[in-house]
């Protein structure tokens, strides 16, 4: 295991390349952009297994969510969740046309 440990320390791990506020996060995009940080980590297994021993209250570690000490998929939303779901709105897509009276100017010119 030291060896392992050694071999590790050599490189740069992803929780200590950013700010560790990152895995702490409130909003569930920002806690499943953490959990990816973890995905390509040496130590990924070794750090959920403690994180598991000392039931952690909170964060990603190993690129699992804990919250209260237990393991969660995701993070819901802030605010009382819908009881129906939302309609799903095909985008449509406009064509502009460009605006014949609009007179291109030019930057930095001077009028003489």
């Amino acid at each position: 295991m030291t060896a392992r440990l050694d071999e590790v320390r050599t490189q740069a791990l992803p929780c200590h390349l950013v700010d560790p506020e990152v895995f702490f996060a409130e909003s569930p995009n920002d806690v499943e952009f953490a959990k990816s940080l973890c995905t390509d980590c040496p130590l990924r297994t070794q750090c959920l297994a403690g994180a598991s021993e000392r039931a952690e209250a909170a964060g990603v570690w190993g690129g699992e969510l804990f919250v209260n000490g237990v393991i969660v998929s995701r993070k819901r939303g802030r605010g009382r969740p819908r009881k129906n779901p939302a309609p799903v709105q095909p985008v449509v897509r406009r064509e502009v046309a460009p605006n014949p009276l609009r007179v291109p100017t030019r930057v930095g010119t001077r009028a003489a």
